[in-house]
């Protein structure tokens, strides 16, 4: 859905919002702290001194992430050439314009508090979206790190000449066989987690953009038709499809001859093997040891609940070793689906089977088996009086 439109249609688009021989300088992200926001705007402000009409159009939220304002004062940029992108909420137009802050009269439809800056709640579609990108002269992307940064390549689609902090995603999307200039870098580290961070340079992100800004026109359309080409061979859907299919022809041969329906028919009915009255279950599906220490536990349940049944599950070669003991009321044959103790006890709309289950092969990590709907008496009188 990304494209070039005509140069007839973006003067005709940059008109509307007031923008004649500006040189526009994009970014199209979340406004985290991961994206290097004040390094952009230093680069951009040392920009600026060779090329005096340059713009920077921000499309984000300016009420999250960085304070923005505050970074325009600090860098002493004019505010006039940090443009943003706002959003009606109640016509769905959108225009381009330094910020005046949030919650402003829309000039379309006239619905006061309805325009902000675009963020995820309220934004702009993706054919106004493609418009934005078609604003813009260069996309420069700083950021610390990222998995896939999605700008980057919609921005390449639109035959944009791209600025990529060359680090971790970025080394796949800066390179000029991908219609990108790289971005410069220094590391450091991201307390606590201790993970290698860019920090990008201001004055690599000036030297690209002036280096952008003195092409001719026709480098600039030759290097963004190659961006475009080059995300359509790799990233498309027919691209990533032919390789996940290589992926999944090169697998082994494996024998899927599984005789479904029989396993089914083995999985176990539990409405078909309980009796009547109060329950409690036991989970201990093996080994010979395990089962054999179980029978330690079961006196002291039954004890605690003597009017409850006690049904053991484990598997079929280990019911010697509790079958016979004297406060177990059945032993049945252990199935996987037995390992969850909320189909066991009941969850939401499930009544359950049993009053109580207790898992202790499976602890407290995987499941919550320690609430027991609130009538374990475990829980209380841990100490004597």
């Amino acid at each position: 859905d990304f494209y070039r439109i005509s140069d007839t249609e973006r003067k005709k688009l940059r008109s509307e919002f007031g923008l004649s021989d500006e040189f526009i300088v994009g970014f199209v992200f979340r406004n985290q702290l991961r994206k290097s926001v004040p390094n952009l705007m230093e680069g951009f402000k040392t920009f600026k001194k060779d090329c005096p009409n340059a713009k920077l159009l921000l499309h984000t939220h300016w009420s999250e992430g960085w304070d923005i304002p505050r970074l325009i004062k600090e860098k002493n940029l004019n505010k006039d050439d940090i443009l943003t992108t706002y959003y009606c909420s109640a016509c769905g137009k959108y225009e381009v314009k330094p910020f005046e802050g949030q919650e402003q009269t829309c000039r379309f439809c006239g619905t006061e508090k309805s325009l902000n800056t675009t963020n995820v709640k309220a934004g702009v579609n993706e054919q106004q979206l493609n418009e934005i990108y078609n604003l813009m002269d260069v996309y420069c992307h700083p950021f610390t790190s990222g998995g896939m940064e999605i700008p980057i390549f919609e921005a390449k689609m639109t035959e944009l000449v791209t600025l990529v902090t060359n680090y971790s995603c970025g080394e796949d999307s800066s390179t000029l066989e991908c219609g990108s200039f790289p971005l410069e870098w220094s590391e450091y580290r991201e307390p606590g987690t201790q993970f290698i961070k860019a920090s990008t340079y201001p004055s690599s992100i000036a030297k690209q953009l002036k280096k952008v800004w003195k092409m001719s026109k026709e480098k600039v359309a030759q290097m963004g038709r190659k961006g475009r080409e080059w995300t359509i061979d790799n990233y498309s859907t027919e691209a990533v499809g032919k390789k996940l299919e290589s992926i999944l022809d090169a697998m082994p041969e494996v024998d899927y001859d599984f005789d479904w329906d029989n396993e089914e028919k083995k999985k176990i009915v539990l409405e078909d093997l309980l009796d009547d009255g109060d329950r409690i279950a036991v989970v201990m599906p093996e080994s010979a040891g395990d089962v054999l220490w179980i029978n330690s536990l079961i006196d002291n349940l039954k004890n605690l609940y003597p009017s409850h049944d006690i049904y053991v599950f484990t598997k079929p070669q280990f019911f010697d070793y509790i079958e016979d003991h004297p406060s177990v009321y059945k032993v049945l044959s252990y199935s996987p689906e037995i390992d969850n103790l909320h189909f066991l006890e009941g969850s939401g709309k499930h009544k359950g089977f049993f009053d109580m289950a207790f898992l202790p092969h499976y602890g407290t990590q995987r499941f919550h088996n320690y609430h027991h709907n609130g009538i374990d008496k475990t829980q209380f009188d841990l100490y004597e009086n």
